[in-house]
């Protein structure tokens, strides 16, 4: 086993959580751990805000996960890559990651809430970039690996 490979590490508990009571999905629960492990070799996780991600812990059926990005230097190019390939390992058929931001611009001012929808196979802009830039900084989402 490949001790880099979040996909392939021993499936621990993650907490999370199912609304009604019934075992949670094992691809789900697959992704749902590849993907935390993921995100946590770029920034911290939170689910009140006070980091950089979240990973929302509730299966709603399929394979789809939700990451609540808090940080605007913790969404890069390099990021949503690792994603995509986290959801092709995973293996789980249709998967995608729906990555939400909640951020907030200078003097309080609201980033609207679009993202990107990773899939196996594409990552798809759901966001005005220039808008979101103007909001938080020209740095956001821009490339942070070394020239």
């Amino acid at each position: 086993m490949d001790t880099n490979d979040p996909v392939d590490q021993p499936n621990g508990k993650s907490g999370a959580l199912d609304d009604d009571e019934d075992p949670v999905d094992p691809g789900w629960q697959r992704l749902y751990d590849a993907l935390v492990l993921t995100c946590k070799w770029f920034g911290d996780e939170n689910a009140f805000g006070r980091a950089d991600f979240w990973v929302v812990d509730d299966d709603w059926g399929c394979h789809n996960q939700k990451l609540c990005v808090s940080s605007q230097a913790f969404l890069t190019p390099e990021v949503a890559l690792a994603i995509q390939r986290c959801v092709r390992q995973a293996g789980a058929p249709g998967a995608q990651v729906m990555i939400q931001l909640e951020l907030q611009g200078e003097a309080g001012a609201a980033v609207p809430p679009e993202g990107l929808i990773v899939t196996a196979d594409a990552i798809t802009e759901y966001w005005n970039l220039e808008r979101v830039r103007g909001i938080v900084g020209d740095d956001f989402y821009r490339s942070r690996a070394p020239s």
